[in-house]
């Protein structure tokens, strides 16, 4: 695969796949030219697909594909599609030739064809031909058996960490809601699942088009799916990734709340970090990884307010630990009473051995309580781990150090989680910079929050 300002350009298969898979993802035998993958004039999303034969894509105002012209080996289409004004899709009408379509309308959580009852919708499942099939999910959401009510199956799919499925299977059943229980559309060899806000394909990882909420978050590549980390997290929507977090008393990491979105002003969708028994989690989860909001909210205590254990909170941080250097609990008088935080220790100021965390610090300002915090400050610490192994860092109080402190808060407050910390944690990261004196060191396009 080849990238180029972080859109994919090329992209080639080296392993022989499997007949099913060449269907599934249709990329096997594609172009061999140097450039694959095309994009419009802004550069934002994606017009031409080579390997899967897709010749021109249009879009509307949203970002959204309005029309998709595709030709290849498993045939040739016109697809128009049609929206509403938040971007909610309508209809979606596929032409073959001059007399061949098959339009689809989508009423809430029914869906027609050529204006015939297809599938209703419901939680967990659907009915189709006035049966009702049921999903089993695994723990990100990701449909992975489909079965009548009577038991009997009729699709098993098994997942590749970003969506492509395996070549085995049973499929006797065409229904498309599979990963992310989104819908997947495979004819002509499309295969683009409907995020929503945008496409994401199976074979090269990504979403075709920007993530509209970009601009927040300037360290991720703005076509990354769950910022590039599809094991524990999920994306509803093709915007953001959840982020409200539950953990058992060992710190062990059990599952989100289910929340759609992030809003400061709703405490049900936030960026708690709650600690729960097993076996209230095992009693009031959905079974999927996930808990209703308002059920979580509930049981679930907060971090800071919970009886969790120093080293069970040690396990927590280590969930957002993006150093990948070992943690241990600061010893005391590491931090005064006004202050807290972590701090990289290493040897001979080169090498990092691991990082001290003011547990009791971090609970008394309720930076435990909130995952993004977590993440702002592991960033902060990510930033003194690089400069440690490229250049040493170890002259404390003097200049070099200074400048290492502020690439340090410049790394924190270009961190896609810093928007969404509280106004008092900003405040901590301004006083602390105000502290060491260090507002002439910053750039001035982050100067603001010192002011």
């Amino acid at each position: 695969m080849h990238l180029q300002s972080l859109q994919v350009y090329t992209c080639k298969n080296l392993a022989v796949l499997p007949a099913l898979c060449i269907h599934l993802h249709g990329s096997q035998k594609g172009t061999t030219q140097a450039t694959q993958y095309f994009y419009n004039k802004n550069g934002h999303n994606l017009v031409k697909d080579l390997n899967k034969g897709i010749n021109d894509i249009q879009y509307n105002s949203l970002n959204l594909p309005g029309r998709l012209s595709i030709s290849g080996s498993q045939g040739s289409a016109t697809n128009t599609y049609l929206y509403s004004a938040d971007g909610r899709k309508l209809n979606m009408t596929a032409k073959w030739g001059t007399s061949s379509s098959k339009n689809t309308d989508y009423v809430g959580n029914i869906i027609y064809e050529n204006g015939s009852l297809k599938r209703i919708l419901v939680n967990g499942g659907y009915v189709e031909g006035g049966i009702y099939h049921f999903y089993l999910t695994d723990h990100l959401g990701n449909n992975r058996v489909v079965a009548k009510a009577d038991g009997t199956i009729v699709q098993s799919t098994h997942y590749y960490p970003f969506g492509m499925s395996f070549a085995d299977g049973i499929t006797t059943s065409s229904q498309p809601y599979k990963f992310g229980n989104k819908e997947l559309d495979t004819d002509q060899g499309l295969n683009w699942y409907d995020f929503s806000a945008r496409f994401k394909t199976v074979d090269i990882l990504a979403f075709t088009t920007m993530d509209p909420l970009a601009e927040k978050y300037y360290s991720i590549s703005p076509y990354a799916y769950c910022k590039n980390n599809p094991i524990n997290r999920v994306d509803p929507t093709g915007l953001e990734d959840l982020e409200d977090d539950y953990f058992n008393q060992n710190g062990k990491y059990l599952g989100t709340d289910n929340a759609q979105y992030y809003d400061t002003d709703d405490p049900r969708y936030s960026d708690k970090v709650r600690v729960m028994h097993d076996s209230q989690w095992e009693y009031n989860s959905n079974g999927d990884g996930t808990i209703d909001p308002e059920i979580g909210t509930s049981i679930g205590k907060l971090h800071s307010e919970s009886t969790i254990s120093t080293e069970g909170s040690l396990e927590i941080y280590q969930h957002y630990n993006s150093t990948g250097i070992p943690l241990a609990n600061a010893t005391p008088g590491t931090f005064d009473a006004n202050s807290t935080g972590m701090i990289t220790q290493s040897l001979g100021g080169i090498n990092p051995i691991r990082i001290d965390v003011d547990v009791a610090g971090f609970k008394r300002t309720k930076i435990s309580d909130h995952s993004n915090e977590i993440r702002n400050t592991f960033s902060h610490e990510e930033k003194h781990v690089g400069d440690m192994k490229v250049m040493g860092y170890n002259l404390k109080g003097s200049p070099s150090d200074r400048m290492g402190e502020a690439r340090a808060i410049q790394a924190q407050m270009s961190h896609p989680s810093y928007s969404k910390t509280r106004p008092e944690f900003k405040a901590g990261i301004a006083g602390y910079a105000e502290k060491l004196k260090l507002q002439p060191f910053v750039l001035p396009s982050i100067q603001k929050p010192f002011k």
